[in-house]
């Protein structure tokens, strides 16, 4: 028989195998009867999985305790009932829905959506919310606590926030072979998004009050969308942009915006932004975004999408993650005036800052 205490020297992969099958073993004789006798497949789910969490909750205090000898391990999770705590939930929470609405905003301003009327969006509203909310503390306390806990226990930071992000889009696949080859132009988003909330974290000293709050709020941003009916499509642009099966994170537009979060945390973190910029001359900056986009918004769909290219393909070299042999290179010859318009543009911008700035 496997002395719990010796657990904590095995590797990580089989002390993770061990809990799932602890876990398992509890969860199957009463997740078994649920789906044999609810005829309703959405509602089985439901009530299965909620069942899965709250037997996830209660393992844990005990996996910590037997396994570990701690007493907290919720806490060292970064679950904390702090006021600064639920503070960083709230701004996780406005973040989150709002870039989810201001990448729909984008798009409409750009053409690829209509917005239309909703009915019943209060109620939309307030189940959305709690769904969202279930949905993030859940994953979070998952993936950003249990799973990454036990990756730093064997492996170094970098390493554990890599893995940690690479399980976090990989669990979104565990479905049918149909399913998983509709929904795989969602990895790349997944991955990133996984990163960003690893980060958001390790911001918050590994509280978790910023990450639960900004994942809930991207769900929830959506979740009125798509559920309210608050977009239609125009299929003027391919699905890769706006997002494969309407979903944000399948497409490039998604893609960018997440790209520009968590390049700009970067570049604070570095020094290369000035923070004071952000809090002292937000006005400023919302008055350029205004004048460009009605610009933006009156170019054919092709050189949007050409536009699209070159920012995303900017924001990639400026982080560094384009290999030096590859920056400057164009992919197409037929994007050449387009990127070299907004060259000229983004030229023409730091000429005037600097003759401003002396």
């Amino acid at each position: 028989m496997i002395k719990p205490i010796k657990i904590a020297s095995y590797p990580f992969p089989l002390r993770v195998i061990i809990f799932l099958l602890i876990l398992a073993a509890i969860w199957l004789p009463l997740a078994a009867p649920i789906y044999l006798l609810v005829k309703d497949s959405n509602l089985a789910t439901i009530l299965t999985m909620a069942l899965l969490f709250a037997e996830f909750l209660l393992l844990l205090p005990r996996w910590g305790k037997q396994v570990y000898g701690q007493t907290q391990l919720l806490k060292s999770y970064g679950l904390v009932n702090t006021r600064q705590n639920g503070f960083e939930l709230l701004t996780g929470l406005a973040i989150g829905i709002s870039i989810t609405f201001t990448l729909f905003l984008v798009q409409g301003l750009l053409g690829f959506v209509a917005w239309q009327n909703s009915h019943n969006l209060p109620r939309i509203i307030a189940e959305g919310l709690l769904s969202a909310f279930g949905v993030g503390f859940a994953e979070e306390l998952v993936f950003r606590g249990w799973l990454l806990d036990e990756l730093q226990r064997d492996y170094s930071y970098p390493m554990s926030v890599r893995s940690n992000s690479l399980v976090f889009a990989l669990s979104h696949f565990i479905k049918s072979v149909e399913g998983m080859l509709r929904t795989w132009p969602q990895f790349p988003g997944l991955l990133l998004l996984g990163l960003i909330l690893v980060w958001a974290k390790g911001s918050c000293q590994n509280r978790l009050g910023l990450s639960i709050g900004f994942h809930t709020g991207l769900v929830w941003g959506y979740y009125i969308i798509n559920v309210g009916e608050l977009v239609r499509y125009s299929g003027s642009v391919p699905d890769w942009v706006t997002g494969v099966n309407g979903n944000p994170l399948a497409g490039a537009i998604g893609l960018l915006f997440l790209s520009v979060l968590a390049v700009g945390k970067s570049l604070l973190e570095n020094g290369i932004i000035d923070q004071t910029i952000l809090y002292n001359q937000p006005g400023e900056i919302f008055m350029q975004l205004a004048e460009l986009l009605p610009l933006v918004k009156d170019l054919p769909h092709t050189d949007k999408l050409l536009l699209l290219h070159f920012i995303v393909s900017e924001l990639l070299q400026e982080s560094g993650i384009v290999p030096l042999e590859e920056q400057g290179k164009v992919s197409s010859t037929n994007s050449y005036n387009s990127f070299e318009a907004a060259a000229v543009l983004a030229k023409a911008l730091s000429e005037e800052k600097a003759v401003k700035h002396g």
